[in-house]
């Protein structure tokens, strides 16, 4: 830690304060702090100087001093997103605790003082390269004072800071442009260095305040009038500060500055300070710059030194942060499926906060159904959108979204009809034993063949001819499965058996006639699919059949 560290870390810990504070109302969304993350960036760093340069519309930060104790002249430049190193001609010496404003009445983007040997020195920034100049009266020889534009005046106004031999200083200076004049206020604040100054438009004064003097900080509130300071006494005081700048934030129409170790938010109405409630706040730190990016209407933070030794090197913005809103996913099913009316199909969705943003205060999804899942509707065929919005408690929303769409339950089509190859075949078994265990019946006794395993629609007949008569009957169709081989039963109707008695004396070894239509198809096909007709007969005697087994067909 540099010698000036290690005087930051006694000051401050000689000192205690107690501070108390009214949590200020935010609108919707409210402003918040936020980490940026650039591709590029300048090392970390204390001490810089920086400001925004309306001519150019950038962000300007020069010098600074590592952690290792090396002063910095490097110049770089903020465009919103992404830090950019310039390459200019001609630049300040390295410094570090120098003070940087841009003069809107003359256009010029200045920087003043600094350690080693920057005090005294007057620089201007044309967008390209720095330009010393050559004021008939030039700056105090200060580092660390407080640097900032008054617009009323039209004058870039500067106060107090550390002389090169170590004396506070306490004086109050002008720049018109072209020279320096050091104003005579009645009053004024007490010699202090690393006071935060900055012009608040909302109530068209300057604000200064803290600050370290001799062995004491200052939590004191100072403006200025155009030709004198007056302290305030608000009702309430951040913690006193030192090397902690503050700027105008339009997200709250207030004077901005960190306190507490640069934890805290507090605002400055033009009558009291208030702490102002965030979702995110940077780390603790000091001696780092801090200015309002007027093309984003945001603070813009960079850098500085911790307590405990650390340098810093990230990028913060305090205003409405567009990006910290909440995300919302959703994990299944898939964007661009395709279902069927009726089908049940759920939906498991998540939402998170945005790093650095505000804590969700809901996650649902289209169906009204809260994380971790919906469902989607499938009521009526048509293309559908599911959408699951999350919320922040600030208000701002984030959103995930599939697209479905939604069918007619398709009926089931059928199968094809195959073609049946060969036909059927007729004959005749014996049974061994003969009869079973069931009473015995006069039927007959016939197997059916087939190529193939196939479903026979049959019609089967029986016909008994006698001297210059017969009869025919038909039994009920019905339909059969064949495996290659079917054997079938069939009882003797009882008017034929009757007209066999009454022709022979007996039922049994009297031949007849047997006769089958079939239509048939291969398994599997539709029931529409008997296409192939056939007709087989075979004559064959009548015999015992099992009366259990037996087809009764009347």
């Amino acid at each position: 830690m540099n010698a000036r560290a290690a005087l930051i870390s006694a000051t401050l810990a000689s000192i205690s304060v107690i501070a108390v504070f009214a949590p200020a109302a935010y609108a919707t969304p409210a402003p918040n702090w936020g980490e940026e993350e650039p591709s590029s960036s300048p090392a970390a760093r204390e001490g810089a100087a920086m400001a925004y340069d309306s001519n150019h519309g950038e962000m300007v930060l020069f010098g600074g001093e590592t952690q290792e104790g090396v002063q910095l002249g490097d110049t770089w430049t903020w465009d919103g997103e992404d830090w950019t190193l310039e390459t200019p001609p001609n630049s300040p010496s390295p410094r570090s605790n120098a003070d940087m404003a841009f003069d809107a009445a003359s256009g010029q983007m200045l920087l003043i003082g600094g350690q080693p040997d920057g005090g005294g020195e007057t620089w201007r920034w044309n967008g390209s390269t720095w330009t010393e100049l050559s004021p008939s009266t030039p700056a105090p020889e200060v580092f660390n004072p407080s640097l900032a534009y008054d617009p009323g005046m039209e004058m870039v106004l500067l106060f107090g800071g550390a002389a090169t031999n170590g004396d506070l200083q306490n004086s109050t200076w002008s720049w018109n442009g072209i020279t320096w004049t050091q104003l005579a206020p009645q009053t004024s604040p007490s010699p202090r260095w690393g006071a935060a100054m900055a012009y608040d438009p909302a109530n068209d004064e300057m604000v200064l305040f803290g600050g370290i003097g001799e062995n004491t900080g200052f939590a004191d509130t100072w403006t200025w009038n155009g030709t004198t300071w007056n302290q305030e006494t608000p009702a309430h005081d951040p913690p006193l500060s030192f090397g902690l700048p503050m700027a105008f934030s339009p997200a709250t129409g207030s004077v901005i500055k960190l306190a507490g170790g640069g934890s805290e938010t507090w605002g400055w109405d033009g009558t009291d300070w208030s702490r102002v409630t965030t979702f995110a706040s940077p780390p603790a730190r000091a001696s780092y710059p801090m200015a309002l990016d007027e093309s984003k209407n945001e603070l813009v933070l960079f850098g500085g030194l911790t307590m405990e030794g650390p340098f810093l090197g990230d990028t913060w913005t305090f205003g409405v942060q567009s990006d910290q809103a909440p995300v919302a996913t959703i994990s299944s099913p898939s964007d661009g499926q395709t279902f069927e009316v009726g089908d049940e199909v759920s939906v498991d969705f998540s939402c998170a906060a945005a790093t650095d943003g505000p804590p969700l205060d809901s996650c649902v999804g289209s169906d009204g159904r809260q994380a971790p899942g919906g469902m989607l509707d499938t009521s009526t065929a048509g293309d559908r959108i599911y959408v699951v919005t999350a919320t922040a408690e600030d208000g701002q929303t984030g959103s995930a979204s599939i697209g479905y769409r939604v069918v007619k339950k398709a009926s089931p089509k059928p199968p094809a009809c195959r073609k049946v190859r060969g036909g059927l075949g007729l004959g005749t078994f014996g049974l061994v034993p003969p009869l079973g265990d069931a009473p015995p019946v006069p039927g007959l006794r016939i197997r059916i063949r087939a190529r193939r395993d196939v479903d026979a629609k049959i019609t089967p007949r029986i016909t008994f001819a006698a001297r210059g008569w017969a009869s025919t009957v038909s039994l009920r169709p019905r339909i059969i499965r064949i495996d290659h081989s079917r054997k079938l039963r069939f009882r003797i109707p009882a008017g034929v058996r009757k007209e066999m008695r009454r022709e022979r004396g007996s039922v049994y070894g009297a031949r007849v006639t047997f006769s089958l239509q079939a239509s048939v198809k291969a398994h599997g096909d539709r029931s529409s699919c008997f296409r192939k007709k056939v007709t087989r007969t075979i004559r064959t005697r009548v015999v015992n059949v099992s009366s259990r087994v037996a087809l009764r067909r009347r």
